[in-house]
């Protein structure tokens, strides 16, 4: 007998037996599901004006804040025209870069801008100041409906007051979906409709741009958690390391023109000395410690043939660069030396109870233990290195400007792995010592010199020329070995 059915989901399934398997999934068989789509935003028109848009063959500087006049205008998802009743809150951000919204000269007595939240009446939103930061190459300012609503001050966010508000048999954030976060004074989803303006064109930035020159806090890069790439300056090799490189602009010697590359394993084919034509990476923060991950190079590799190794001369640091913290973070990955430094050899362990680790105050309670009290006074005196660290990380700590001068970790391992600073008639003075800062911010101090190589720690005369210091010359046509 023939029998008359539907095909669904390309599958010859009888639709009587479908609706059957399915009535505890389905509202109803044989109905019909409608959206009412003439209630439904479809996208957001983004137009900026007031300011440069750039092109790609003549971007913007990157290092400039732009300002514009933001105008945001809700489109139906019916006829994709303007759709005048339509109200609520839209977020406005922008990729890659960061926004910073004002309020409107006729913005009224409502709030139309809370944070990165706009208010939309009547379809639209005009005249919106908006000020972005941290572009670079291809950017775009976002809006989009997320369904979130900034809480009125003073009153408790309808995610976080305990009540099923939307009747939907959820309460609050997480278990209602319909809550962005906490902080959201609606339960309501969002209809993730959304829009974005017009390119705007950005070089890519430089190397001191990338490790903060110029941002807010320099000490954190502004670019994390972005793909970049830096296509300019001269970019040399000063370091080689087990698990990535270290990278100097010799072109922008302004401060904050170094990086540490995290590679994960040392970098194949690369030397002290190279030249990286462009480096790409994602910006990651490790304790304060700029990095690019995950990275991609050009490499051009050097040869003494094309001249003299462009490793720039370390700045010697004094103990007054050591407590300068805004030149300090100019110098973070860079190559430096100190000069005439006392070796801390008042070794004491304050691992009391063997478990490999020294307390730290509590966070919460400031209550201090006994390990705590051992390294603070530790850290507090300028000549005591902490023996569970140095056997766990052979960290030791040098006196930079005398026993009253300032303390500067050094991680000496990889460089000279033979060297002991408290072997038995050790050398109490080293006349010179060269390596990368790296800077650890929940320590004391917190800046670490590491050396390169053996080269690098000089205990009587002087240090050998900069370009010829740790420095393995291509003797031939292999790339390799590093």
């Amino acid at each position: 007998m023939r029998g008359t059915f539907r095909r669904t989901a390309g599958l010859g399934v009888p639709w009587g037996a479908l609706c059957a398997a399915t009535m505890g999934l389905a509202t109803s068989c044989g109905g019909e599901n409608r959206v009412d789509w003439t209630a439904r935003p479809a996208s957001i028109a983004v137009t900026l004006s007031g300011g440069p848009l750039g092109t790609a063959e003549d971007p913007l500087d990157p290092a400039t804040v732009q300002t514009y006049r933001l105008d945001l205008a809700v489109r139906s998802a019916a006829s994709g025209g303007p759709m005048s009743d339509w109200n609520g809150w839209v977020r406005v951000s922008a990729r890659p870069g960061r926004v910073t919204l004002g309020t409107p000269a006729d913005g009224g007595g409502a709030p139309v801008v809370v944070g990165q939240d706009v208010r939309i009446e009547d379809g639209e939103a005009r005249g919106i100041p908006l000020v972005l930061h941290g572009a670079f190459g291809r950017a775009e300012v976002w809006a989009e409906d997320l369904g979130y609503a900034p809480p009125e001050a003073g009153r408790t966010p309808a995610c976080s007051d305990e009540r099923d508000s939307d009747g939907d048999g959820h309460a609050d954030f997480p278990w209602d979906p319909g809550c962005l976060d906490a902080s959201d004074d609606s339960e309501e989803g969002g209809t993730y409709a959304s829009g974005l303006s017009v390119p705007l064109w950005f070089r890519n930035p430089s190397l001191a741009l990338v490790q903060g020159r110029g941002a807010p806090d320099p000490s954190v890069s502004p670019y994390v958690g972005e793909v970049v790439t830096v296509d300019t300056g001269f970019l040399v090799v000063t370091r080689i390391t087990r698990d990535g490189m270290t990278v100097t602009d010799r072109a922008d010697p302004g401060g904050h023109n170094h990086i540490f590359v995290y590679n994960f394993n040392t970098p194949p084919g690369v030397r002290v000395c190279d030249r990286l034509v462009t480096l790409s990476g994602i910006v990651g923060e490790y304790y304060k410690f700029t990095e690019l991950n995950f990275p991609t190079w050009v490499l051009d590799p050097w040869r003494p043939e094309k001249g003299p190794c462009p490793v720039p001369e370390p700045p010697v640091l004094t103990a007054g660069d050591l407590k300068n913290k805004t030149a300090m973070e100019g110098l973070e990955s860079a190559l430096v030396r100190v000069e005439d430094v006392l070796v801390g050899d008042h070794l004491v362990n304050c691992d009391h109870d063997g478990d490999g680790r020294v307390d730290y105050r509590d966070y919460d309670t400031n209550a201090c233990s006994e390990e705590c009290q051992c390294r603070e006074a530790c850290e507090q005196d300028v000549l005591c290195s902490e023996e569970s660290q140095y056997r766990a990380y052979r960290q030791w700590v040098v006196a930079v400007g005398g026993a009253s001068g300032q303390k500067l970790l050094v991680v000496s391992l990889d460089a000279a792995p033979d060297y002991d600073p408290f072997a038995p008639g050790h050398p109490t003075r080293i006349r010179s010592l060269t390596g990368t800062l790296r800077n650890m911010s929940f320590l004391k101090p917190a800046w670490i010199l590491e050396p390169r190589c053996p080269d690098d720690l000089v205990f009587t005369g002087e240090p050998r020329p900069i370009g010829e210091t740790c420095v393995s010359p291509r003797t031939g046509e292999e790339e390799e070995p590093n």
